[in-house]
């Protein structure tokens, strides 16, 4: 049975509405429910910021269209507010129809990982029931490093993604069930935090950029900064330090923990205003050690006037800065790849890449030695949208062929001019 749509429930994630779904129609295979209302068999379910939600929006009839998918139930207002708005513009494209969300935000080289738990709060099960006579999965479990429900404080019980389906294995709470417990109060108190700090981040329906310019005037006020307008690193670490002390035994925390111990490490690149991505947990993190919440840190960002829309056509070109080509290339593995997320042609980006001197390894399989020669040879009369049409090439190649086949001495003899 297909049904026409189903209505998304407040805070629930876009796993959980696939879930729905494929107890609903009852399918054997979750390949089959993904197929069907994703329009990919192979659909990764289980992600924070999932991919193709144009077709889901569509094929569920819901209001607003895959927009309020984005904003309602998915991870992307969370990271929204360390984000411009070039790079939010790429995220939800890619979310909206396919790409590599995850890498266009930065999450594939933070220290909490980019896999997605499989979690849920007992309590909030019940209440689940009791309300919509469901068990949902709610978006804030499901982030790495969360494993307290900031909701009713409990440790979050943990779901295994093993078996038949892996993580493409769609299903309510309640099986295969790994229970996750912090007895230690302390412990609890402060993933407690840090989960409620989500939240409220996750809930804000327009993002608010948390810049170096917040981050100034927040340590100011908290006496971390000198005379000479200077951030009192070494004090700040040191209170990071003793306010993630008795996390050090939870498994999620050991990396950022061991990365303060390096000189340039992620608390002064944050307070430098450092443009790499860094996991907002570590943010947060930063916050409770100076006894801050998320409602004042944003509060302070507001307050110059840095809240910043979500527009998705209008924006000013992109910027091929020398830092943007090495990270997308890091993160696509080719040319093509990088082209893709950024949004624009390879031919822009290969240009772009040789003149901030990034090394360049693109030669097309099937312009060969012979090809190249006979183009050289021509007369440069010849006009390179002929040579094109003849070899079946693009213009750009045949320029780019002339130039490296171009004479010593008129190469010199141009750059004198």
């Amino acid at each position: 049975m297909r049904f026409n749509s189903i209505e998304p429930i407040s805070g629930e994630s876009v796993y959980s509405i696939l879930s729905r779904l494929h107890v609903l129609e009852a399918r054997a295979s979750p390949l089959v429910t993904l197929k069907s209302w994703t329009g990919i068999r192979g659909y990764k379910p289980l992600s924070g910021l999932p991919t193709h939600l144009d077709a889901l929006a569509n094929h569920l009839n819901v209001a607003d269209g895959a927009m309020r998918l984005v904003l309602a139930h998915t991870h992307f207002p969370l990271y929204a507010h360390f984000l411009d708005e070039r790079r939010k513009k790429l995220v939800i494209e890619a979310m909206l129809y396919s790409g590599a969300p995850k890498s266009r935000v930065g999450l594939l080289r933070n220290d909490f990982g980019a896999n997605d738990r499989r979690r849920y709060c007992s309590s909030c099960e019940r209440t689940d029931i009791e309300r919509y006579g469901v068990a949902l999965w709610h978006r804030e479990h499901s982030i790495p490093g969360v494993s307290v429900c900031p909701e009713h404080g409990e440790a979050l019980i943990e779901v295994s993604i093993q078996g038949r389906f892996g993580d493409r294995q769609l299903g309510l709470p309640g099986f295969n069930v790994l229970d996750q417990s912090h007895e230690d109060m302390e412990v609890r108190e402060k993933l407690y935090y840090l989960a409620r700090q989500m939240k409220v981040l996750m809930e804000r329906r327009k993002p608010v950029l948390i810049s170096v310019s917040a981050y100034r005037r927040l340590l100011k006020e908290a006496g971390f900064l000198t005379k000479n307008a200077h951030v009192r690193q070494r004090q700040l670490i040191k209170l990071v330090s003793n306010w993630l002390s008795p996390l050090k035994k939870v498994a999620e925390f050991e990396r950022i923990i061991s990365g303060l111990d390096i000189e340039r490490n992620w608390v002064a690149e944050i307070v430098a205003g450092d443009q790499r991505f860094h996991h907002p947990l570590k943010h947060m993190v930063l916050w409770g050690a100076l006894n801050l919440d998320a409602i004042q840190v944003l509060n302070t960002a507001s307050a110059y006037g840095e809240q910043l829309e979500l527009p998705l056509s209008g924006e000013n070109p992109v910027v091929l800065s020398r830092d943007l080509i090495k990270e997308m290339l890091a993160a696509a593995g080719s040319y093509h790849q990088a082209a893709k997320i950024i949004g624009v042609d390879v031919s822009t980006l290969i240009v772009a890449a040789e003149s901030h001197g990034v090394p360049v390894k693109r030669r097309p399989k099937k312009i060969m030695a012979e090809m190249r020669n006979q183009i050289a040879q021509q007369p440069r009369n010849v006009a390179a949208s002929i040579l094109a049409a003849r070899y079946k090439i693009s213009i750009t190649t045949v320029n780019r062929i002339r130039r490296a086949n171009q004479p010593k001495s008129n190469q010199i003899q141009l750059s004198g001019i």
